[in-house]
């Protein structure tokens, strides 16, 4: 305890060297002055001792009263710490989940259906990087009021690979170049192994959602089912809502 006690005076006298050495002189002057002489102060008779033993004691009072109010200061603003794989974070007004890290961008994806839609507007033979789906989540969603104008420039454009359906090699499309995609089929075999990490709510309600592969035809688009299971068959195009999660790959 006594070495507690010395580490906690020296970090005082330390941060308050200035008022020590102050009170310090005024410490000498009361012996330059009244030297041992007894002094009387409204009655009250003080040698210099006592006088001595009282500016240390104001001194010190002083120097605790001082670090206090330091230590309630609050902190400097610290940057917060990188997100890991496997984080849920909050960007705009929704909760993502932390895919994949590349350097100074992270890829992420909703937690949960944030709404339902058709993937395309019409029931006709269309792939990704043309379908109504893309252009919706790319222009009316990418400037919702979801975002703050900070957070959308945060919005990475990716080169976005379209594959084609694994089973029944229904065409992939080209290649685009999106803020805001879904999964592929790939994808979520990459990042969710587990069927049960695949589930989705949508209003509290498990929902299946849209993948952006295509499925079995090319007027059919592939989606996870309400058990997480990939449905290569896929639902079509049109006339089916289903649950969206979007991805996005956000600079850090």
């Amino acid at each position: 305890m006594g070495e507690c006690y010395k580490f906690i005076l020296w970090r005082l006298v330390k941060k308050n060297a200035n008022l020590i050495f102050l009170l310090y002189k005024i410490t000498a002057f009361f012996f330059l002055v009244f030297g041992k002489k007894k002094i009387i102060f409204k009655g009250i008779i003080m040698n210099t001792k006592t006088i001595l033993l009282l500016v240390m004691a104001c001194s010190m009072l002083l120097i605790i009263s001082c670090y206090s109010e330091k230590a309630t200061e609050p902190l400097p603003y610290t940057e917060p710490l990188p997100p890991e794989v496997g984080d849920l974070l909050k960007f705009g007004i929704y909760q993502w989940c932390v895919l994949e890290i590349k350097e100074d961008k992270v890829l992420i994806m909703s937690k949960d259906i944030l709404l339902l839609r058709e993937y395309h507007t019409s029931l006709t033979a269309i792939t990704w990087d043309e379908c109504g789906l893309r252009a919706y989540l790319n222009s009316t969603f990418y400037n919702s009021t979801a975002f703050t104008a900070e957070e959308r420039a945060q919005i990475l454009p990716e080169l976005i690979d379209n594959e084609a359906n694994p089973e029944h090699g229904t065409p992939r499309g080209s290649p685009s170049l999106d803020r805001i995609f879904l999964l592929s089929i790939a994808e979520v075999q990459q990042y969710f192994e587990d069927k049960a990490d695949r589930i989705a709510k949508y209003d509290g309600e498990v929902m299946w959602w849209w993948l952006r592969s295509p499925g079995s035809y090319s007027f059919t688009a592939s989606n996870v089912d309400n058990e997480g299971k990939i449905y290569l068959y896929g639902n079509g195009v049109y006339g089916d809502l289903g649950g969206i999660r979007p991805a996005m790959w956000v600079k850090l």
